[in-house]
């Protein structure tokens, strides 16, 4: 006795439709969730890249107006109005930038050990501007003595001078390290020429 072979009722093609339709909204949505969190991870890391404070450079301003308050990290004898910087860090005075490498050790003058950092003037305003390596810089060592700059110590020695708009200077500032104290040292720019009194500072650890 033969069997009729058994049909399978035939899907209705709206059924079919329907199927793709939702697996076409689960890719969508699939895909949305992904792109998301990449958002937010991308989101993430430029605040806390943007809120990390050890990058090798950070300016301060003046005008020519002292601030309210001392700014940057602390030092003995900080007056009101210096702008306070790490060496290596720009510091923008009056429209001049300058910059200043950590404190290195310089060729002795005689028996006496000398300390140096090289400095590096920019003239970013409309005018020019003065400079003197023998009057515009002190070093104030860790017990607090200050000592203007002495004539030896490289042959690269920052001299006298004058800076039109958009010049720049890159040279040596030298200091008498006798005492030769470990800890920090201050390096002091306070330019003659200046009418505002107006210090920038550079905090160097040895």
């Amino acid at each position: 006795m033969t069997h009729a072979p058994t049909e399978h009722p035939a899907v209705p093609e709206g059924s079919t439709l329907k199927k793709k339709s939702i697996y076409r909204q689960a890719w969508f949505w699939l895909l949305g969730i992904l792109l998301l969190i990449i958002l937010i991870s991308v989101l993430i890391s430029v605040v806390v890249g943007g809120n990390d404070s050890s990058g090798a450079s950070v300016s301060g301003e003046a005008t020519g107006k002292a601030v309210d308050a001392p700014a940057g990290p602390a030092f003995p004898g900080q007056q009101e109005g210096d702008i306070v910087a790490e060496a290596w860090q720009t510091i923008t005075l009056d429209q001049v930038a300058i910059t200043t490498t950590p404190l290195y050790d310089g060729r002795s003058v005689g028996s006496t050990p000398v300390v140096c950092s090289t400095v590096v003037i920019v003239d970013n305003g409309d005018g020019a501007v003065s400079f003197d390596g023998g009057l515009d810089w002190t070093l104030q060592n860790p017990a607090g003595v200050a000592r203007g700059t002495i004539p030896g110590g490289t042959d690269t020695l920052l001299d006298s001078g004058e800076l039109a708009p958009g010049g720049a200077v890159a040279r040596d500032v030298c200091f008498d390290d006798t005492a030769g104290a470990p800890g920090r040292y201050a390096l002091i720019y306070q330019p003659a020429s200046s009418l505002s009194g107006d210090r920038a500072v550079w905090l160097s650890t040895r």
